[in-house]
């Protein structure tokens, strides 16, 4: 196998005490050689996904109705404390909430908090115009809360309670009373209404509707949820059939934040025409350079994925950090005074007073500037082929690199199935010859020359390398005739050929693993070729169904993700899929069960354990081989400052998972 780094021993030597140099750095990123040995390839799933085992029991876990003792008493920033002896905010028992959230973000065996400090400014960098991907999920703020984004443990959050009846159809939710926006306005149950019934339910504004998260088992061809305000604090959601996984949809899947059900009226109002007077939304219209009112409205209302945007400088929040300042070069974010969560001692969150965002738009640039020290906190914008750099560097800017899993799966191969080619087709929809292609890959050789030596080859295909039993595949489904280069041809006699699109973008894997995949395919007998694009093209030419063969990754790692490379692989049944047959082509009957049964996982009814019925899902995945996934358990580098307090150090968590955790990180020399 040659010389590797495991997943494990990288981690025994990276975290031991500081100095110690693990990884070769002679310009490339070479891992040192280890003893230890790879995990075992397999013809069946190994070990699929797996969950706690109180995890395979039926449905969501519900909310509890109290929360942690609150602290005897609350402490804020002094830069809040400065403002409040200026006669500029009230003082801080004004602007908690009644009950203020205690911060959990991460699980237990991942952290124990330690009481932190108020002070500091964190620096971000990344090569997006306002925006940045760790910015956005620090500022992330979802309705209920999942530690460590597991999704089997549910908690408060923005929402206080949650009480949920036997068959999973009526959630009752209690918001946390004197909660705020960033401005001192109360938050109440009229910010819910107003985003139901003037936004979500206003055929002008939504003429498709709800979304699937507010439909029954996140199926988008069920009837939406009926909403039912209580009273200022108290609303509830009923479903026209089962929805156990509806916690978690309003605590992690998709990103989800409270704009999807949670915005300030207050400031809303002024531009909707319900509410507004026709002349002064007229001129604001005007004013704004657009069209309509749900134009202007788009534009105003707040959306997470907009939050370093200039037009969310203006718009009450509820997030940790408020947007002050947005251009081009650098967005600024300030601590926010009524933001309603505190620690254990009852210190008011977040502890760090600001987050400045630098735009650096050359990726080697960035990463000097990272290793340099300029940076504080880098996790999605990380180069993991400069892994050995970033090691290297570790005292000279300061910081700490951490290896935590990833959520998503990478480097994946997607053979379009739908094509329209028939000739393609008859080759590509023979179960016999992905099979063939999935023994043809040496996963353990993309796992020591792509990502390092920190995965295992995936259980979601047939994962065994086998030259031979892939050769003897093919030729039994008629290619075992070549033409007068070597070349495989399709069981018509005609020449057959992968043409595989590459797009360009941020995921460093998906050349070289495209690139792996080609050789080990061609050494079979199967011509691929393979070309980079515009990562925009290639989405253009994916959604037009032109696309023979593309990289990508699925987000299988977690039970409530439920995307299984959808729109890539099968683009025209995807179709047929999500609009209820009106568009695309009608699927086979073994695509329909494996969508149907992928659906399941939502419903979560006492019947249906949520891990057991993904675990069902992963095995039609490798029975079927759907597409191609060449490892699990990959792992996401990132560099913290080594001045941060409250960063898990734990293997296990999820990268990501300690920067959706930001507001409980603290300077220790604040």
């Amino acid at each position: 196998m040659g010389n590797k780094l495991t997943r494990r021993s990288f981690l025994q030597v990276s975290l031991a005490a500081g100095g110690s140099a693990v990884l070769a750095a002679c310009g490339q990123a070479t891992p040192v050689a280890t003893e230890a040995p790879p995990a075992e390839a397999t013809e069946a799933p190994v070990e699929a996904t797996e969950a706690p085992a109180e995890a395979t029991a039926v449905p969501a876990t519900p909310v509890p109705a109290t929360e942690a003792p609150q602290p005897a008493k609350y402490t804020e920033s002094p830069m809040l404390a400065e403002k409040v002896a200026a006669g500029e905010l009230p003082p801080i028992e004004e602007r908690l909430p009644l009950e203020p959230k205690i911060v959990n973000a991460l699980p237990p065996e991942w952290l124990t908090p330690e009481i932190g400090k108020h002070g500091g400014t964190l620096r971000l960098a990344d090569g997006t115009v306002q925006y940045s991907n760790d910015g956005y999920m620090m500022h992330c703020t979802p309705p209920l809360n999942t530690p460590g984004i597991q999704g089997d443990n549910v908690t408060p959050n923005l929402f206080k309670s949650m009480e949920v009846n036997d068959d999973y159809t009526e959630y009752t939710f209690t918001l946390r009373e004197g909660m705020k926006w960033s401005d001192g306005v109360p938050v109440t149950t009229e910010d819910i209404r107003f985003v139901w019934e003037d936004l979500v339910l206003n055929e002008e504004y939504s003429p498709a509707g709800p979304g699937s998260r507010f439909r029954a088992g996140s199926k988008i061809r069920n009837n939406p949820m009926t909403l039912e305000i209580i009273d200022d604090y108290t609303f509830k959601c009923t479903f026209d059939g089962p929805y156990g996984g509806f916690p978690v949809a309003l605590s992690i899947q998709g990103w989800v934040s409270y704009n999807e059900l949670l915005q300030p009226r207050h400031f809303l109002e002024q531009f909707h025409p319900k509410y507004a007077d026709p002349d002064e939304l007229a001129a604001l219209i005007a004013e704004n350079n657009f069209e309509t009112w749900v134009q202007l409205m788009s534009y105003k209302a707040f959306n997470s994925w907009n939050y370093f945007r200039v037009q969310s400088l203006e718009v009450p929040k509820l997030t940790p950090w408020m947007l002050v300042e947005s251009s081009d070069q650098r967005c600024v974010t300030e601590r926010n005074p009524y933001y309603w969560k505190v620690d254990a001692a009852g210190n008011q969150l977040p502890y760090i007073d600001r987050i400045e965002y630098t735009y650096v738009p050359d990726r080697e640039v960035l990463a000097v500037q990272q290793m340099a020290g300029d940076v504080d906190y880098a996790c999605e914008p990380l180069d993991m082929p400069k892994l050995a750099l970033y090691r290297e560097n570790e005292e000279v800017g300061k910081y700490r690199l951490m290896l935590g899993n990833i959520h998503r799966t990478s480097g994946c191969a997607f053979l379009n199935l739908t094509l329209a080619d028939e000739a393609w087709r008859k080759v590509v929809q023979n179960l016999d010859f992905r099979r063939a292609l999935s023994h043809a890959i040496d996963r353990v050789e993309i796992i020591d020359a792509v990502y390092y030596g920190l995965g295992e080859p995936s259980h979601l295909n047939p994962n065994e390398y086998d030259p031979d039993l892939a050769n003897e595949l093919l030729d039994g489904i008629g290619m075992d005739q070549r033409d007068a280069d070597g070349w495989r041809l399709d069981p018509d006699g005609n020449p057959f050929v992968i043409d595989w699109e590459i797009g360009g973008g941020e995921f460093y894997d998906h050349l070289p693993t495209a690139q792996l995949y080609a050789v080990f395919w061609r050494a079979v007998g199967v011509n691929v070729t393979t070309k980079t694009v515009d990562d925009q093209l290639l989405g253009q030419r994916t959604a037009a169904n032109e696309v023979k063969c593309r990289s990508g990754f699925d987000v299988s790692t977690l039970w409530y993700y439920q995307s299984y490379g959808w729109s890539s692989w099968d683009v025209l049944w995807n179709q047929w899929w999500t609009t209820q047959g009106e568009e695309g082509e009608e699927p086979p009957d073994y695509y329909k069960d494996f969508r149907a049964k992928v659906e399941e996982i939502m419903e979560v009814t006492p019947d249906v354990g949520r891990w057991t019925t993904t675990v069902e899902c992963e095995q039609m995945v490798h029975d079927n081989v759907f597409y191609f996934v060449p490892t699990v358990n990959q792992k996401q580098a990132r560099i913290e400052k080594q001045d941060l307090g409250n960063c898990t150090s734990n293997e296990m968590a999820f990268s990501i998972s300690q920067t959706l955790s930001m507001e409980q990180v603290y300077y220790k020399s604040a």
